[in-house]
């Protein structure tokens, strides 16, 4: 561009893209890395605290039984009309290339590979995630 040019939108957009594509793989690269290292120390404490004694055991137990507590009631209450509308998705396409006879087996096991572990994920964060906030949000500061 010479000085007596005025910058372009379209140049401007295609300097941006560019200096974009260079920076978004480094900078993607650079959060992978972060949490690669993140778990990587997680992990290391959680030995370390384990074979020091430090790891609160009962604390631990206490907590996993009430986030199971939690989100039993909720996850069942989801997880049938989930499973029957992946059932009756299920049916109609095994309908249509003709493999009706084996219809009810297949379908049960798509519920069971595809619609459970999504279906308990989802209420096991939300359900929980909830109560944790609910239960530190009721805390006194001392």
């Amino acid at each position: 561009m010479t000085s007596g040019q005025l910058p372009s939108p379209v140049g401007d957009i295609t300097e941006w893209t560019k200096g974009y594509a260079r920076r978004h793989p480094i900078a993607a690269l650079e959060t992978v890395g972060s949490q690669c290292i993140l778990g990587l120390q997680a992990i290391k404490w959680l030995v370390l605290d384990i074979v020091r004694w430090r790891f609160p055991l009962g604390e631990f137990v206490e907590q996993a039984a009430f986030m199971a507590s939690t989100a039993m009631l909720p996850t069942m209450c989801v997880a049938i009309p989930i499973g029957v509308t992946l059932q009756i998705q299920f049916a109609l396409l095994a309908g249509q290339v003709g493999a009706t006879s084996l219809a009810g087996a297949a379908s049960g096991l798509a519920v069971i590979r595809q619609g459970a572990p999504l279906v308990a994920a989802l209420l096991m964060a939300s359900a929980v995630g909830s109560a944790i906030c609910a239960d530190l949000g009721s805390r006194t500061i001392r």
